[in-house]
């Protein structure tokens, strides 16, 4: 069931990278504002007394009715050992904690910062073919159901309605989860599109003779990028870490179940747990490249300063060196809610902590 979460967060990525910006925030707030994980519209301040009373009730909905489904739980955990409770439990914890957070802390506490990202990726200028978005944000919806319910299915003929029981509102936590993911991917990848807007209008500056306003909207765009990639963080930190943490807890409790010969849960069970396996940790993957890629960018652009500071002359030359300055000073970061920076060093830190786990978990099953 879980697979879903980022089940097409990849076919998402290649898709967004031919999309209207304005169309994938719009489309993305129109879905997002039904599990009042995002703002109703690009207009962040329009009914914001109502966007808080139904992200309320909305977190009212879910917590009573994850209540319930623990109560299916609780016969299956008293199963496990003391490891396997505490990584299910912290799982458990992981996924509302995502969602309060999302609903709830983003709602009431990040309108500035939400209102200054919306703000800048429309202000900044940035070349991009536009395609129509609907269709595209249709199929990638239609594939996350049909895993969802083809999960749902195959667990249930397994080991029947109990199933279902204990997970019915999981299913309405991983959408917002899957909505969020895209959403983080997509705002990723509009930063690339303007650092790379910012490479052309650089190199810009030495073939054209009247290059003084497009050094003034080269500083623009470079501030006006670093106080969005700033709101981003305060607004995207705290998820993309529970991204990160539950999808390594699951990746650790489907590899559990595949290695543990004491359950013999059939073909259909396996191929769907090595499938999970796959799919999970692309969602953690395509942002953590995306960060890196936005980071890969931003040294292209000093690189390209420096050089060129060696070929003005003049007036130029200050010109220029003022904007590495202004870039170095200004060079994109992004954090997991500060615990760590991300880039692509972080796939192997998750690497190296689930196998680490991993190796605990088989000292416990054959202990």
């Amino acid at each position: 069931m879980e697979s879903i979460t980022v089940a097409s967060t990849a076919l998402l990525w290649c898709l967004v990278m031919e999309i209207s910006d304005l169309n994938i925030l719009s489309v993305s707030f129109a879905i997002g504002k039904l599990l009042a994980v995002t703002p109703h519209s690009l207009d962040v301040k329009q009914n914001r007394r109502c966007q808080k009373i139904y992200s309320l009730f909305m977190c009212t909905a879910i917590t009573v009715g994850l209540s319930v489904t623990y109560c299916y739980r609780i016969p299956f955990y008293k199963k496990f050992d003391l490891i396997k409770l505490t990584i299910h439990v912290l799982l458990d914890i992981c996924l509302y904690a995502f969602n309060f957070y999302t609903t709830i802390v983003v709602t009431f506490c990040r309108e500035q910062q939400w209102q200054v990202l919306v703000s800048n990726l429309q202000t900044i200028e940035c070349t991009t073919p536009k395609h129509f978005f609907i269709k595209w944000f249709a199929v990638a919806n239609v594939l996350y159901w049909a895993l969802m319910l083809g999960t749902i299915w195959t667990w249930i003929v397994n080991f029947g309605v109990e199933y279902y029981k204990q997970y019915v509102m999981d299913a309405v936590q991983l959408y917002s989860k899957f909505i969020y993911i895209y959403l983080i991917c997509a705002i990723l990848n509009m930063f690339l599109k303007r650092y790379r807007e910012i490479r052309r209008l650089i190199k810009n500056i030495f073939s054209e003779n009247d290059n003084h306003l497009v050094f003034i909207k080269v500083k623009y765009n470079i501030l006006g990028l670093r106080q969005s990639v700033e709101a981003f963080n305060q607004i995207f930190g705290w998820p993309i870490l529970f991204v990160i943490l539950y999808s390594c807890l699951r990746i650790l409790i489907y590899m559990d179940l595949l290695i543990d010969s004491q359950k013999n849960l059939g073909i259909g069970i396996t191929i769907v747990n090595v499938g999970i396996l796959v799919v999970l940790f692309v969602g953690s993957v395509v942002i953590i490249v995306s960060c890196d890629a936005i980071l890969e960018e931003g040294e292209t652009i000093v690189r390209l300063l420096s050089k060129y500071r060696y070929c003005a002359n003049g007036g130029r030359n200050d010109e220029v060196k003022m904007l590495s300055g202004m870039m170095k000073d200004n060079f994109p970061e992004f954090s997991a809610a500060r615990f760590f920076w991300i880039d692509r060093t972080t796939i192997f830190g998750i690497l190296q902590s689930i196998t680490t786990f991993f190796i605990i978990l088989i000292q416990f099953n054959f202990a």
